[in-house]
């Protein structure tokens, strides 16, 4: 009811202004001689307040019926039960803390005018306030259809996925280009929902410069990095990848930094331009199949052909070694220590293998076969000669016969 008192006499006030508006708009159009653009100009403006001033009064109408309606109920109720009565103090706070937050909501932030110059006359079409209501509105609004929109998008992706059996690589790209449309959708139906128009942002455009160019100049070239990334596509998620001292596989590419997991399990935020500026190198971009390779040594006096026999089957029977492109054995040199020679293997590399891990189960096969046959692995022997002109005197104790037993 109190909210009915309040508001009604700003109605009322709507209401008059609109009339007077629509009596200078008459006179205008009878009292000058106006060109036909002109006076069709201001027949339609006229016919269009005059549809909104009937609204207002419809509404006027109504809201004075459901005040003697509320009046009514209200007197009939205090007949048949007296009302119970609040502490005044109550009623104060209550009161106050109404106001300030009404007073707070309904503060005008800015306002605009749309003109246009008629006949030599400056006519005002169109007026825009913006509150902090307004502000809180459009705010709420587009957080909730934010969350709203990242759950469609992600989800008419991956049924895209399965139904068209896309790469994981590109599920990211697909889902950030349905998900951007959508929130630039989203931002424009917000703003002209609560009746913010887009040229009130002309008046902050100054403001809204010096905060991009000092405080969200890192953000915005992340946010652009990113775009370029999706689409260039150098670099994908699944791909095994090092820059800047850390390698790991790419899990997702977000819009300010992507994700990186390294082989210890740590997940690593890499910012996208790094991925634009840096030196990045990228094992699994056009091919997966990577060699690896490492020697070793046996005992002078080992057949050569049957060690690279055992090291072949070593090679065939290890798991996630590549059949093709086929792995080798060469005999590389003579060494001061032994014979030295070089294994040479493929691996697909990916996130569901560790490339480690093939390699040290050829060695740990290759150990087992050489124990099986007697085949040794020397290690460093050096010789050392001591030039003396008198001879060293060397003196050997044996252990005590009689030590006391632990």
């Amino acid at each position: 009811m109190e909210l009915i008192q309040k508001w009604k006499p700003h109605l009322e006030q709507e209401v008059r202004s609109k009339q007077l508006t629509i009596e200078g708009i008459k006179r205008h159009i009878d009292e000058r001689r106006l060109k036909d653009s002109d006076r069709e100009f201001f027949t339609k403006k006229l016919r269009l307040f005059q549809e909104q001033n009937e609204m207002q009064q419809r509404l006027l109408w109504r809201v004075e019926t459901l005040q003697w309606r509320l009046s009514d109920g209200l007197r009939q109720l205090q007949q048949m039960a007296p009302p119970l009565p609040l502490p005044t103090g109550f009623k104060e706070i209550w009161g106050a803390l109404y106001a300030t937050v009404a007073g707070t909501f309904n503060y005008e932030v800015l306002h605009s005018k749309e003109t246009k110059m008629v006949g030599g006359t400056q006519v005002v079409i169109e007026e825009h306030s913006v509150t902090v209501g307004h502000i809180i509105t459009a705010l709420v609004l587009f957080l909730l259809g934010y969350s709203l929109l990242g759950k469609v998008a992600h989800s008419s992706v991956r049924a895209a996925q399965i139904r068209f059996q896309l790469p994981a690589a590109r599920i990211a790209l697909l889902e950030k280009l349905v998900l951007y449309p959508m929130i630039l959708l989203l931002a424009l139906c917000v703003l002209s929902w609560v009746r913010i128009p887009l040229t009130v942002f002309a008046y902050l455009g100054g403001a809204l410069a010096i905060g991009v160019g000092f405080g969200a100049q890192n953000l915005i070239n992340n946010f652009i990095s990113g775009i370029i990334l999706l689409f260039e596509r150098q670099v994908n998620v699944g791909d095994i990848v090092e820059v800047d001292t850390h390698t790991g596989a790419i899990t997702a590419l977000g819009s300010r930094c992507s994700r990186m997991r390294r082989g210890d399990g740590v997940e690593v935020l890499i910012p996208n331009s790094l991925l634009l500026e840096k030196n990045v190198v990228n094992w699994t971009l056009t091919e997966p199949n990577h060699r690896f390779s490492f020697t070793f040594t046996v005992a002078y006096g080992a057949s050569i052909e049957r060690v690279m026999q055992l090291v072949t089957q070593a090679l065939n029977e290890t798991p996630y070694l590549l059949k093709q492109p086929p792995h080798c054995v060469f005999f590389e040199q003579f060494g001061s220590d032994g014979l030295i020679f070089g294994v040479y293997y493929w691996v697909k590399l990916g996130i569901e293998v560790d490339p480690r891990q093939p390699g040290s189960d050829l060695r740990f096969r290759i150990d087992q076969l050489f124990r099986i046959e007697g085949i040794h692995m020397p290690f460093a022997q050096r010789d050392i000669h001591l030039d003396s002109a008198s001879p060293v005197h060397v003196h050997i104790e044996n252990e005590p016969q009689n030590r006391n037993p632990a």
